[in-house]
């Protein structure tokens, strides 16, 4: 079968317009939940990347920077203080 016997030319402009009129709120859902999927990501996605770590001599994780700061201080027996510390940091921070 061909294109021309199944649609012929002056029935083409009139089945091509009424699929788009079906097709456009499909269409511009997608669009819509792209951008805000794009949105979400671009917000929330880059600020809690926290590279971690698992804790020397313990059983947890924690945010690497925080050790990196000052390894001595950590292993002096502060690391659980500091650690809460930043933790408290970043709940204080995210709700505001």
């Amino acid at each position: 079968m061909k294109v021309d016997e199944a649609f012929p030319l002056e029935m083409r402009a009139k089945q091509l317009k009424h699929w788009l009129q079906v097709a456009k709120p499909f269409i511009i859902a997608r669009v819509v939940l792209v951008i805000c999927l794009d949105c979400c990501h671009r917000c929330y996605g880059g600020r809690r990347a926290v590279k971690m770590m698992k804790a020397p001599g313990r059983g947890y994780r924690m945010p690497r920077s925080v050790f990196e700061e000052n390894p001595k201080s950590y292993f002096r027996g502060n690391g659980h203080q500091i650690w809460w510390q930043w933790a408290s940091d970043l709940v204080t921070s995210s709700a505001v």
